[in-house]
């Protein structure tokens, strides 16, 4: 039977005995049909061979060093930008909170820490011995943190916070998280997702980088370290 259609007849759909399905009948070809179509249309080249699969797209060329020194520095100039404006709109409770940020510092790698050597509080914010020791006296005075001898080596002094040290570090994270809650608010969702995967990725690189750095090895034992009581 031909399958040439007179001009201007409209084409009717046909079992493969002839038959014309009727109007209630489903008129899609077999999935056979469709695999077969989509086959050809996928793997056939004008050459008439076949395209590999999972072929890889070529990747995008990286930035320049050039380009990359502009994006950081505007990365810095925006960090700085941010820091002002949060400065500027410090809850009045910063003002009344009368210690330094070298001792702050302290404080807070403590209360994320727990008990630290003097050496350990020394190769953690890599400064001498003598700064550190000052700093703690300050903190201990205020009623922060605390001394007490190392019952394993006596030679060695452990510093921890005190019940107000740890209250200190706990209000001054709720201040930091309120004006933070503050100012997402102002972002949309699109914005607020960006700022999540950076901070992310910004923690995930700060990771490795005190990994590289040597402030994130494990504390040293009591044998290597050498610092006086």
């Amino acid at each position: 039977m031909s399958t040439e259609r007179a001009p201007g007849r409209r084409w009717k759909p046909e079992r493969g005995n002839g038959e014309r399905l009727g109007p209630n009948a489903d008129p899609s070809p077999p999935f056979w049909v469709i695999g077969a179509i989509r086959q050809s249309n996928v793997s056939s080249r004008p050459n008439g061979s076949v395209a590999p699969k999972n072929q890889s797209q070529p990747k995008e060329p990286a930035i320049t060093q050039t380009d990359r020194n502009v994006v950081v520095d505007e990365v810095i100039a925006g960090y700085e930008v941010l820091m002002q404006r949060l400065a500027e709109g410090h809850a009045p409770e910063f003002l009344e909170i009368a210690i330094t940020m070298p001792q702050a510092k302290l404080l807070y790698l403590l209360g994320a820490a727990g008990e630290l050597h003097m050496s350990d509080l020394v190769h953690r914010l890599g400064v001498s011995l003598s700064t550190i020791s000052g700093l703690v006296d300050r903190v201990v005075d205020q009623g922060f943190a605390a001394r007490r001898e190392d019952p394993a080596d006596r030679r060695q002094v452990m510093v921890g916070l005190t019940p107000a040290g740890h209250d200190f570090v706990d209000r001054f994270r709720e201040l930091n998280a309120r004006q933070m809650r503050e100012l997402l608010e102002h972002l949309g969702d699109e914005d607020l997702t960006c700022v999540r995967d950076a901070l992310a990725a910004l923690a995930n690189a700060a990771t490795h980088h005190a990994v590289a750095d040597g402030s994130a090895s494990p504390r040293p034992s009591a044998a290597a370290r050498k610092d006086p009581a």
